[in-house]
């Protein structure tokens, strides 16, 4: 039988914010963080995010995360530096003006929550997660695999996955 950890957790908060993005303050020495769906919108660079989550958790704290996966790390705008999205008669495009100072437009784009709504810059694979987590200060990496209703964990196959990490 697994051993079983019980977390007396007081003083907890709801606070939404963006993990692409350098934040700290009052978000510093957390016990845990949770990240539903996010990396996959923050800009790059892509290790961003997973950096400040382990500047926002004190030594031992838990980053419950969970990113879409597919076989295939693909980030979709690899050079994107200063740019914006516009809406055109024939769909939605990105311009971006690369550090070069290039001029990209890009089209097809793929968003989360409808048109214009929020862009899908990457998709990860396993691999990529736990490479990302290991080089930014996560220990013990556990990918959820089985269902969990009593939790609220139920992983669907074919979307995102589930992952819990320790801060080191």
């Amino acid at each position: 039988m697994a051993k079983e950890t019980q977390i007396k957790l007081t003083k907890t908060r709801y606070r939404l914010g963006c993990l692409g993005v350098t934040i700290y303050g009052e978000f510093s020495n957390l016990d845990y963080l949770i990240s539903s769906d996010v990396f996959e919108h923050t800009p790059p660079p892509v290790d961003m995010p997973f950096a400040n989550c382990r500047k926002m958790l004190r030594k031992g704290g838990i980053l419950i995360l969970s990113v879409p996966v597919a076989s295939e790390y693909v980030e979709h705008f690899p050079e994107l530096n200063s740019f914006k999205v516009f809406e055109t008669k024939s769909g939605y495009v990105l311009a971006n003006a690369t550090a070069a100072g290039k001029l990209q437009i890009h089209q097809g784009l793929r968003f989360h929550g409808g048109p214009g709504s929020t862009l899908e810059m990457r998709i990860f694979s396993e691999e990529k997660v736990v490479r990302l987590l290991a080089d930014n200060g996560f220990g013990q990496v556990l990918k959820i695999e089985a269902s969990h209703p009593e939790y609220g964990i139920l992983p669907i196959k074919g979307l995102s996955t589930i992952w819990v990490a320790i801060r080191e």
